[in-house]
């Protein structure tokens, strides 16, 4: 959505943002899996980009155990022990129900205010706590209505710790967080249809 203007700036007429969307066949939540935090305390899918590191690297010294997985960590020294390696869209379902957290950050190279795992981790039945962002709050209202939000590592550990305290308002979370998602026409085939019926009209 960072980009609209510039596209008006260099002479295109109409110019539309489409955000991400979920999949209903493969983001589906999991069912019969028990929440645990024994293998970790946070789940993160997503690349290791510079500006992503000090989140995760604050989590771990707060003595929180950080499930990463996604290209890249094992390139940073202080958080290759909590890498492991890729997890295929099968997978992850599981891996939200079963992880406590799961870390929902924006892709700060892309300048976008929401990603992909917006949609789908929230499809998923995630408990997110997420990089607050006006898109994010668009969607997912205040703070603690369907998500957590924070701004920084320190506030990432604060919500974090905030959420990993009371398993009822984790499930809470999960409940709310999936119904705002499906509840709204959020799926790529509705994207689809909004991206037709946009050209049929210009």
């Amino acid at each position: 959505s960072a980009t609209i203007h510039e596209f008006q700036g260099l002479g295109v007429r109409s110019v539309v943002h489409v955000p991400f969307g979920y999949c209903p066949d493969a983001h589906r939540a999991a069912t019969d899996v028990e929440e645990s935090s024994a293998a970790g305390d946070v789940f993160f899918a997503g690349g290791c980009d510079a500006d992503r590191i000090p989140f995760f690297e604050a989590l771990v010294a707060a003595g929180l155990r950080p499930l990463l997985f996604g290209g890249y960590w094992e390139r940073c020294p202080s958080l290759r022990p909590y890498h492991h390696g890729f997890i295929p869209v099968s997978e992850m379902a599981v891996m939200h129900a079963r992880t406590p957290v799961s870390v929902c950050l924006v892709r700060r190279a892309n300048r976008d205010e929401h990603v992909m795992r917006t949609f789908e981790a929230a499809a998923m039945g995630a408990c997110l706590v997420m990089e607050d962002s006006r898109e994010h709050r668009r969607l997912f209202g205040p703070d603690g209505e369907s998500v957590v939000y924070f701004s920084d590592p320190s506030t990432l550990v604060a919500a974090c710790q905030r959420v990993l305290a009371d398993v009822g308002f984790r499930q809470r979370l999960r409940i709310s967080a999936r119904q705002k998602v499906l509840g709204a026409p959020n799926s790529y085939g509705d994207r689809l249809d909004q991206m037709l019926a946009t050209a049929s009209d210009t």
